[in-house]
């Protein structure tokens, strides 16, 4: 038994539905369903009486209910403790980063937060957008960075950098040429794509879509699993792709070109993100440190 499935009981117990306390908790309602099946079955006893309309406790789960909710209490006000600044941070932290910002930001944060606290070990994990809010939202990560909004309401995300989607082209292309076409231009071109959790093909279908267009029909050429495998394919000859501008500066300009959308600025934000429920202290002073290098 561990808190997760604590929370979720408790939560079940407050809502009076499975799917109202995975909605509350950013949970699925089959995930939160297993949990509490996983307490009942530790225990040897049921807890909750699912043919009632809304749920409903029996005995021993009112009894359970009062003995869980001690316990989170008191934890939640320990973590709240020990985030006011009582202790030293100390400890491992995971944080989970997407390409672009675990790329070319994180390393660089967490090289001054591991100057300010020695004893705090960082793990860094690199995966896409839609990896980061996974391991968040299963507590594989205390921090993310994402290189996309992606809105769960377990989630508090915080705008710490910006960066500029560009088409990329090789250098040959006509459209390097000229380095402006309109969007219409692109019609019929091979494209190569990041995979779909990927923050920058989130943000640039979100920019477009603010803007009521989107991109006319082409042929996807390939699928890239990172910004370097889609750059290395855009420089092979497989085709344009839009890419982080970062990613494009960290590249040859003798190979590559950016290519400026008529009418069309793709600027994103990357955010921060981490669990609304109170910090640890280790992950609380790196946002703390991501807020103040902000500023």
């Amino acid at each position: 038994m561990d808190i997760s499935q604590l929370r979720a009981f408790a939560e079940t117990a407050r809502q009076g539905s499975f799917s109202a306390a995975a909605a509350s908790l950013g949970l699925t309602q089959p995930g939160v369903s297993r949990q509490v099946k996983q307490i009942e079955q530790e225990l040897g006893f049921v807890l909750i009486d699912r043919e009632q309309r809304p749920i409903s406790l029996t005995p021993a789960g009112e009894d359970f209910l009062a003995c869980a909710e001690t316990i989170l209490k008191e934890l939640d006000a320990t973590i709240q403790r020990l985030a006011n600044g009582q202790v030293t941070p100390r400890g491992t932290i995971v944080v989970a980063a997407s390409t672009i910002p675990g790329e070319f930001f994180v390393p660089r944060i967490l090289a001054k937060f591991s100057a300010r606290y020695p004893r705090v070990q960082p793990n860094l994990v690199i995966t896409d957008s839609a990896g980061v809010v996974e391991r968040l939202l299963a507590r594989e990560a205390e921090i993310g960075f994402l290189g996309a909004h992606i809105a769960y309401r377990r989630l508090r995300l915080i705008p710490f950098a910006e960066d500029e989607i560009v088409l990329v082209v090789p250098t040959g292309h006509p459209f390097a040429e000229t380095g402006k076409i309109t969007l219409a231009d692109l019609g019929g071109q091979p494209i190569v794509e990041r995979e779909g959790g990927s923050g920058t093909l989130g943000s640039l279908k979100r920019i477009l879509a603010q803007r009521g267009v989107s991109l006319p029909e082409h042929r996807v050429a390939m699928v890239a699993g990172t910004s370097q495998a889609q750059l290395a394919a855009i420089e092979a000859g497989v085709g344009v792709g839009f890419v982080s501008g970062l990613a494009l500066a960290s590249r040859s300009a003798s190979k590559l070109a950016g290519v400026e959308i008529e009418g069309v600025r793709l600027r994103r934000t990357l955010y921060l993100a981490h669990d609304r429920a109170p910090l640890l202290p280790i992950a609380q002073a790196l946002v703390d440190l991501v807020i103040e290098q902000k500023q």
